[in-house]
């Protein structure tokens, strides 16, 4: 049975930046500590196997190696000195000044083969039993010697101290073996625990910690491998001769060894207890850093609870990275942008382009690609009621998360103060309280990156104006310098902000419809995607031609490429056909996905009432949410979602259903639709306009899910004292487990019913059944809604609520419901 270490890899995975390079030479001047074991020297066993034979030799095979003891002491591997140690109560940056970036944390394994020896006990006890043996032969010589010549009895102590140098030496091989495995398994543990962190995202002080422990731990096994006679497993064979001059150093330096490997030992608790402290005093900076922050969030809430909008992270929700080898050129050209400095260096760069050229791809490639500490991001959702305010009380989490500045938290302290009425609450103030002054405290860094994705996609009363916070930001200067990579469709009202005089010359304008590469990026899409399903039966015209329909859009590849794919491999060829002769824009492929669900009456209004749902709600909804707001068969929501998959994403009943891209919205709310076609008289091409049997009306909408909110939900799922606390004499804040309680007595359908009724009702078709519910609601569920409410941190949001319940019955309807 072998031990096997495995051979260190050249080669650094692209992915993770984690990778082995070549193990560190062994030399003679490397370090390691002393050792309290006391002095150790090689010739003491020369010594006394001399005095054994009683006659002078010299020892042929001895090296001038060092033992532990006499070398110098490593340089301590600790966070920082006694007297630089970091305080707690002044927490220092998070980030390194100058982070190494490509040396990955990992430490160098060794290629050896320890061959273990199933005998070995046996050959302890054989010798044992020998050295037992002879002791009771020299005793009886001893004896004897009271008549005879001792001669015997000397021989035979002779022997028994060669023996028990035998049997220390055995004793030795296996400790020097043991003592490998121990630093190979600290080894693997630490690489495989750190395979995937990226140096950059550390401090600078854990990261030398860290790097320190792994290459003291490579060069303690290099130098005891060295030590213990252990050879890399491809080296080639040793002569005879030089075998038994290892074998007989071996046995002269027994008592040496025993004591150079407990002095490894000792020296390699050192190294594990050097970076255990590091890790500790990271541990308690963390800890602080986390309590001050969460006190700095705390400012947030008052502006979150005066908001409907539901936020799911800043990288959005149905989002790729570019595949490999496509947009090469534009994710180079957007790099080179980033780190151009100088006064000719332009802080914005702008993708402006029709929808489905893969702006949002390239957005999200490029926020993965940077350091999260220095990169912030927001990704406007087309199925969300996201706005600017949304956006600055994202960018502030991530700006409280990653950065520390003067006077800080005293800074977010008084925030909710200057923030609290709702005339202050204007994006510009939001913009400059929230994201610009406190980039200007950051002390962490000189410049950062930010990206905001699918700006067209942001509330049009408010776009413009965020754009010019943006612009502004990035132009101004003051310190820390901001870079926008900016991506949208070129809007009306974005298009006149981005050509304004003061910002133009700062602005670098991209369209990714003509980049040179653009065909070629396509034609590798359209490749992977067939190959992915398994598509065969095309020929290379075929494939060539829906490259060319394409005409640089990656969301005609993508649906072209899955109707072909949803065939059986028969009628593949047939499909493509189809969708070359016929389909000429993107509204054609969603018509016929959406006709493939079903044809007949019952499936259809099924699927009409979940695509209302989806075009009108105010965030993505599970398919359980969706069931509730329909009063339907979770298992009918669920086929329809899923024969959808082209169109909408989902991966779980309980996880949301979104929209994957926003041209399909614009498709739903389109009454006819254009085809293009050919005129058999001239060969000319010409415009049909159809009725476009898809198309939704959106206040009708709105109208189900206000019954949907009212009636499906709130009604059947609002009750008194829904947490089901045991006193009503706590503060929301003094019930330790109130988090818990929410998430299991309040429905994720119910937590949106309550949040989002008033909008919809704001927006919807009124007719005496939504009058009916509201009276209801009135009359029997107002506290308990308030309830829902207070626990779930917005009631904030019911004064506004109220008042479009006033506005909608007094204003609207004057009392008389037709």
């Amino acid at each position: 049975m072998f031990t096997r270490f495995p051979k260190a890899s050249k080669s650094k995975n692209k992915d993770t930046g984690a990778g082995l390079s070549h193990p560190p030479p062994v030399s003679s001047d490397l370090t390691r500590p002393s050792s309290p074991a006391g002095p150790s020297n090689a010739n003491t066993s020369v010594k006394a196997s001399k005095k054994i034979f009683g006659v002078s030799i010299r020892n042929p095979f001895s090296t001038s190696r060092q033992t532990p003891k006499e070398q110098e002491p490593p340089q301590p591997t600790t966070v920082a000195a006694e007297s630089e140690a970091p305080s707690l109560n002044e927490v220092p940056p998070e980030v390194p000044e100058s982070p190494p970036q490509d040396e990955p944390l990992q430490s160098e394994r060794l290629d050896i083969e320890l061959p273990e020896d199933p005998h070995h006990q046996r050959k302890l006890n054989a010798i044992e039993y020998s050295i037992q043996a002879i002791g009771f032969f020299e005793d009886l010589s001893k004896a004897l010697s009271l008549v005879l010549p001792d001669v015997l009895g000397q021989a035979l102590g002779k022997i028994t101290d060669i023996l028990t140098l035998l049997k220390k030496m055995v004793e030795n091989k296996e400790a020097w073996k043991q003592l490998l495995i121990s630093i190979d398994d600290k080894q693997r543990t630490f690489n495989e625990q750190l395979k995937d962190v990226r140096p950059c995202d550390l401090p600078s002080r854990l990261v030398d910690a860290l790097r320190n422990y792994a290459k003291s731990l490579g060069r303690l096994a290099a130098r005891v491998m060295e030590q213990a006679g252990v050879v890399q497993k491809d080296a080639p064979k040793e002569p005879a001769l030089a075998r038994i001059g290892k074998f007989a150093e071996r046995f002269l330096n027994a008592d040496s060894d025993a004591d150079d490997i407990t002095a490894y030992e000792i020296e390699l608790n050192a190294i594990v207890g050097e970076v255990q402290a590091a890790l500790n005093i990271y541990t308690s900076i963390v800890v602080t850093r986390v309590d001050r922050k969460a006190d700095n969030l705390k400012a947030l809430i008052f502006l979150e609870g005066s908001s409907s909008a539901s936020e799911r992270g800043p990288l959005g929700t149905k989002h790729n990275k570019c595949l490999q080898n496509t947009r090469v050129d534009v994710l180079e050209d957007i790099r080179l942008w980033n780190r151009a400095d100088g006064i000719d260096a332009k802080p914005v760069y702008c993708i402006g382009d029709v929808a489905g050229t893969g702006k949002s791809t390239i957005a999200y490639t490029m926020a993965n690609e940077w350091s999260s500490s220095q990169c912030f991001n927001f990704f406007f959702s087309n199925t969300s009621s996201h706005d600017a305010s949304t956006l600055c009380i994202s960018l502030a989490k991530q700006i409280i998360g990653c950065c520390y500045g003067a006077d800080w938290d005293e800074y977010w302290a008084k925030l909710s103060s200057e923030l609290a009425s709702p005339a202050s609450q204007n994006i510009e103030n939001l913009w400059e309280k929230l994201i610009h002054h406190p980039l200007g405290k950051c002390i962490m860094h000189k410049r950062h990156a930010l990206v905001v994705d699918a700006l067209d996609e942001c509330g049009k009363e408010t776009r413009s104006r965020l754009l010019k916070c943006l612009l502004e930001s990035c132009t101004s200067t003051s310190q820390p310098q901001l870079r926008l990579l900016l991506t949208t469709r070129k809007e009306d009202d974005v298009r006149r902000v981005l050509e304004m005089e003061e910002f133009r010359d700062a602005i670098v304008p991209r369209s990714l419809q003509d980049s040179k590469t653009s065909r070629e990026d396509v034609a590798r899409y359209v490749e992977y995607r067939l190959n992915e399903g398994n598509v065969v039966g095309l020929k290379p015209e075929q494939r060539n031609k829906l490259v060319d329909r394409c005409n640089g859009l990656f969301i005609f590849a993508f649906h072209a490429c899955n109707l072909v794919k949803d065939e059986c491999p028969g009628d593949q060829p047939v499909v493509l056909e189809e969708i070359l002769a016929k389909f000429t824009s993107l509204d054609s492929l969603y018509h016929r996905t959406l006709a493939q669900v079903g044809s007949s009456s019952r499936i259809q209004a099924r699927l009409m009432n979940i695509l209302r749902v989806i075009l009108v709600a105010r965030e993505p909804l599970s398919i359980n949410t969706i069931t509730a707001l329909l009063s339907e068969n979770v298992q009918n929501v669920t086929e329809i979602v899923k024969k959808l998959g082209s169109i909408l994403g989902s991966s779980a009943t309980d996880d949301p259903v979104y929209v994957l891209h926003a041209t399909f919205n614009e498709f739903l709310v389109r009454e006819t639709l254009t085809e293009q076609g050919m005129d058999p008289k001239t060969n000319a091409g010409k415009e049909n306009k159809i009725q476009n049997q898809y198309y939704i009306n959106k206040a009708e909408g709105e109208h189900a899910l206000v019954k949907g909110c009212l009636s499906n939900v709130m009604a059947k799922e609002l009750k008194f004292n829904i947490c089901h606390l045991e006193s009503s004499c706590l503060l929301n804040e003094e019930v330790t487990d109130m988090d818990n309680r929410v998430n299991k007595h309040i429905s994720k359908s119910l937590r949106y019913s309550c949040l989002h009724w008033a909008s919809h009702l704001e927006s919807a078709m009124l007719d005496a059944d939504i009058l009916d519910h509201l009276k209801h609601f009135t009359h029997n569920l107002f506290l308990v809604w308030l309830e829902v409410l207070s626990v779930t941190k917005r009631v904030g949001l019911a004064p506004k609520m109220l008042s479009i319940l006033i506005e909608c019955i007094q204003v609207r309807f004057r009392f008389r419901v037709k």
